[in-house]
């Protein structure tokens, strides 16, 4: 229901942001704007998909506009699973593993990518089984 929407995306900003390993983030009234006029085809569910892939993106302490993904690309049905679909644990995961990806299996770098400290970051690395050796996963 629209009138829930508002609690609902402050839910899915403090969800984010625990399975990010960030403080709770907020969100400039700009992108909330965007996000409250949506229609949600997808429900809740697509909601929490789309405010994680803003928290993993922002760069400060509020999701801007900018970094909001493009909502029509997350309606998109039949696009194959969406790369946040699944548990928070599968979704922190591919975050994880994306993050070290993109350092180059750099540790510290890819810490400072999701705003974690890198003893945390290792600790997700090790609860989630990834990275036991040099190289970076290749868990995606």
């Amino acid at each position: 229901r629209a009138e829930d929407l508002p609690s609902l995306l402050l839910l899915a900003l403090d969800r984010a942001s625990r399975v990010l390993g960030r403080p709770t983030i907020g969100i400039e009234p700009a992108a909330r704007e965007r996000l409250l006029r949506y229609d949600w085809p997808g429900n809740e569910e697509e909601l929490q998909a789309v405010v994680e892939r803003a928290v993993g993106r922002a760069q400060g302490p509020r999701v801007t506009l900018a970094e909001l993904p493009e909502l029509a690309a997350a309606r998109g049905a039949g696009d194959g699973p969406h790369a946040l679909d699944g548990t928070y644990e599968a979704v922190e995961r591919r975050v994880l593993a994306r993050a070290l990806e993109r350092a180059s299996g750099n540790k510290s770098e890819a810490a400072r990518l999701l705003g974690l400290k890198r003893t945390t970051f290792l600790t997700k690395l090790a609860r989630h089984g990834i990275e036991e050796e040099g190289g970076a996963s290749s868990a995606a």
